[in-house]
């Protein structure tokens, strides 16, 4: 956990300069403004105490401007909430604001979470490894616990244990909704059973939050999804357009086995670009600048794990080399690590228009933030600047850079003998603006100066550079991709904005959905929806080719779970009142797609 600190109070609004800052206590300001638009696929990834936590910075955003930029009605475009018509959403409603039902959500969930699916990277094949078999049991759970799913739709197990539901509809000619989650969970690390505060596969509901792994990331979309879906045959609707649920079951593992294989099961099925829209795990939402925002993700960066090889003779260690093959791996790790990428934010990248979503209607921002971003729409260098501003910081860096973090290493076999191999693995998450092969290209550039001065030969890649002496090489240095995992290069941008009928579809479903809730208050504003970046990957990377219009969301807000950062840690736990808001939003979308021509 890291330690709290506590930033310097931002200006008042009669304070601050219109001007973009220049100074280094005005871009640390800046910087706390801005560390509020972080979306909300990062906040699980924060620590509770962190300064960069929404709860911690509010408090320093006293009195901020109410008085929004003069920014034009195609910034930010806020569709109208979207209320299903049909008749059958009345009862449920009512429904799902009974004691009763939230009992029946909680055990739903809570059932799921005692049925451990825990999985790590590195696994044989379905067929080989019996490490698969414990999806078997999840298998019979959902079977039992969503009959009606199960007898009323079409349903193919793909690769032993991803699984496609399908709902067919009256209207073949529509193209279908697809909705997905994955059955698999993160490990809980046996040492940090004791720190649990409810044990991690209870499935324990205690008047409040339901407790374990899964019940946040990502039980709680699979689970919901089947909730609704059961739910809906319940009170006898028959859909129109048809509804497909697709859940892998890897998807902490990259995918390859369950969405990796459903993928093009799908495109086979229905067709390139042959799903209206698809809505997966990702943001969600939160409080951000005095208001409600939901942050569905409409991009992913991409992904590489690189290896750093060091290979050079052995030998006894009384008598070494001035640098072992540890030694020059570490050189070269450090000198990775003094060079991280440059910021670079574009236009297109989501977290602009999440930026303008926040110039526009926050009412907390303070107004030299706002200018800087209002000017940002159309100067370039405004732009650069915004860009490079961020950079300065570490969570917001995320957004608009690609990063680098060392995450495995490797080197010796015994303490007397020098080391033959030295190996490190970097994970580099892609900005959108970039690609795996520029991210190389890249570290052979940056490299290839130090390995020659150490009088080491380099292969990059696959192209061969020899050591700048005539005398033979110390050793050789080899990049090249980590062979567990495939380079990913960034997301499709999914389109959104005025006359895009998914991204209008799912932004006035969040809206609807968000105004239903049992804890929303009389004549509160509607919730405004942006567009975001996600940092991480989802098993969508598998779905690119059916359709563009890719939403990565759940309808969860972080205030809903017992830590933000206990996701893949310790004390994962959802609000039950979380759980049916996302069993409400599930079922509102499905009555919205099968209203809507799109």
């Amino acid at each position: 956990m890291e330690k709290q600190t506590t930033p310097s109070p931002l200006p008042q609004p009669n304070q601050a300069s219109s001007a973009p800052p220049k100074s280094s206590s005005s871009k640390r300001r800046l910087l706390l403004a801005l560390a509020l638009f972080a979306p909300l696929a990062l906040l699980h990834l924060l620590p509770s105490s962190s300064p960069y936590r929404p709860s911690s910075l509010f408090k320093f955003h006293h009195g901020g401007s109410k008085h929004h930029l003069p920014l034009g009605d195609d910034a930010c475009y806020q569709p109208e909430s979207l209320e299903p018509s049909a008749k059958v959403l009345v009862e449920l409603e009512k429904t799902y604001g009974s004691q009763e039902f939230l009992l029946r959500s909680a055990e739903w969930l809570g059932g799921a979470v005692r049925v451990e699916t825990e999985i790590y990277d590195l696994y044989g094949s379905v067929e080989e490894d019996p490490v698969w078999k414990k999806f078997e049991k999840f298998h019979q759970y959902i079977a039992k616990a969503f009959p009606l799913v199960h007898s009323s739709m079409t349903v193919t197990k793909i690769n032993t244990y991803g699984i496609v539901f399908e709902w067919t509809g009256s209207d073949t000619s529509l193209k279908p909704l697809l909705l997905a989650g994955h059955q698999d969970t993160v490990p809980v690390e046996k040492t940090t059973i004791e720190a649990w505060k409810k044990p991690p596969f209870s499935g324990k509901f205690d008047g409040e939050f339901v407790w374990g792994r899964g019940s946040c990331d990502d039980k709680s979309g699979t689970i919901g999804i089947l909730s609704a879906l059961e739910s809906l045959l319940e009170a006898g609707f028959a859909p129109r357009r048809t509804v497909v649920f697709a859940s892998g079951f890897d998807e902490e593992g990259s995918g390859p086995r369950g969405a990796g294989m459903i993928g093009p099961y799908l495109e086979q099925t229905y067709g390139k670009d042959g799903i209206a829209m698809i809505v997966d795990e990702g943001g969600g939402y939160a409080e951000q600048f005095g208001v409600a925002m939901a942050s569905p993700g409409t991009g992913e960066k991409g992904q590489i794990n690189l290896e750093i090889v060091v290979n050079t003779l052995g030998g006894h260690s009384s008598i070494p080399p001035d640098h072992t093959s540890i030694g020059i791996l570490s050189l070269l790790i450090a000198e990775v690590e003094r060079n991280p990428h440059s910021p670079l934010l574009t236009r297109e990248n989501p977290f602009f228009s999440q930026l303008t979503c926040g110039a526009k209607f926050g009412t907390t921002i303070e107004p030299s933030t706002k200018k800087l971003i209002e000017k940002s729409q159309t100067c370039d260098k405004m732009l650069k600047e915004l860009g490079n501003l961020l950079g300065e910081d570490r969570i917001q860096r995320t957004m608009v850079a690609t990063t680098q973090a060392v995450d495995l290493i490797e080197g010796g076999v015994k303490v007397n003998a020098l080391p033959e191999k030295a190996v490190a693995v970097v994970n580099n998450r892609i900005n959108v603006a970039s690609s795996y092969q520029e991210v190389q290209a890249r570290l052979v550039d940056l490299l290839l100066p130090m390995a020659k001065d150490l009088n080491f030969q380099l292969d990059g890649f696959g192209t061969f550079h020899s050591s700048n002496t005539s005398s033979p090489a110390a050793g050789v240095v080899t990049l090249q991709n980590w062979s567990v995992r495939a380079p990913l290069n960034p997301a499709p941008i999914t389109p959104t904005g005025k006359n895009v009928a998914p991204w209008e579809l799912l932004a006035g479903t969040i809206k609807s959905s968000h105004a239903s809730r049992k804890s929303a208050a009389e004549g509160e504003p509607l919730i405004v929806v942006t567009p975001s970046i996600m940092t991480g990957n989802t098993d969508t990377k598998h779905y690119w080719n059916v359709t563009s219009h890719i939403y990565r969301y759940a309808h969860i807000s972080s205030a809903d779970m017992y830590t933000a950062s206990g996701v893949h840690s310790v004390n994962e736990a959802l609000k039950a009142t979380a759980f049916v808001d996302a069993i409400r939003f599930f079922t509102r979308l499905v009555l919205n797609a099968d209203e809507s021509d799109m």
